[in-house]
């Protein structure tokens, strides 16, 4: 059985252009991007990286990316 979470979740249209969505947008295209093509040229990435959270390795996979 499902728990219920503390809060409701609540779509909205792309039409509606909120400043949250546009702003997620700009981060998750780059980092979705950077893991199904990790090889090929992404200086958005490079623009976001130093924002996610490390291993003592410097690694993100499985920090913060999986």
């Amino acid at each position: 059985m499902a728990e219920k979470m503390p809060f409701d979740i609540r779509f909205a249209a792309k039409s509606a252009s909120l400043t949250g969505m546009q702003i997620v947008d700009l981060a998750a295209y780059p980092a979705g991007r950077k893991i199904i093509k990790p090889n090929l040229p992404n200086r958005a990435y490079k623009r976001i990286d130093s924002k996610f959270r490390k291993s003592p390795d410097g690694e993100t996979s499985g920090w913060e990316l999986k």
